[in-house]
């Protein structure tokens, strides 16, 4: 990997967090012992040592859910899906996935469904429950609370549902 590219994901990293990204805490993210990882971040962006092995893995795996470092600059924030097509529940339930850094799954639910009994909420915004995130990345480095990303979810679940794209059975 390229010193640019290490530092352009430390600086993309800055951005989906709304906070700098030192060369030490994207080494915290990394794995990288706190003693020295800071200094191995700058030698990578320097030049003066190649990524390799994990280290080159995780920042390759980290740059995916970087949004302004893919290829396809189209990919939302978020998606919804539902159960529809698998036998498991009806109504079908509703699933949320963040596509961007932080990456996590949740269940979504309105309130009818949840005092129907089919769901334990974790937090309710706006009348829209999430159950508990299942994180895809190690969150690690959050630099805003779980509460916040449940929140976002929810309002992009009611704008996906107020668009007329949302169907019920």
């Amino acid at each position: 990997m390229t010193p640019d590219r290490v530092h352009a994901i430390r600086e993309a990293l800055s951005e989906v967090t709304g906070k700098h990204v030192s060369q030490s805490d994207l080494a915290h993210v990394l794995g990288l012992t706190p003693e020295n990882g800071g200094g191995r971040i700058r030698d990578f962006e320097d030049g003066k040592r190649e990524t390799t092995g994990p280290i080159d893995r995780a920042l390759i795996y980290l740059a995916q859910g970087l949004p302004s470092l893919h290829p396809i600059k189209e990919i939302p924030p978020y998606i919804v899906g539902d159960s529809a097509g698998a036998e498991m529940t009806s109504p079908p339930l509703h699933f949320i996935t963040r596509l961007w850094w932080p990456r996590f799954i949740a269940r979504v639910d309105d309130e009818e469904t949840f005092l129907r009994g089919l769901g334990v909420a974790f937090f309710e915004t706006n009348g829209v429950l999430i159950t508990p995130l299942q994180w895809i990345d190690d969150p690690l480095l959050l630099m805003r609370s779980t509460r916040y990303y449940a929140e976002h979810a929810a309002a992009h679940y009611l704008a996906w549902r107020e668009s007329g794209r949302f169907t019920s059975n």
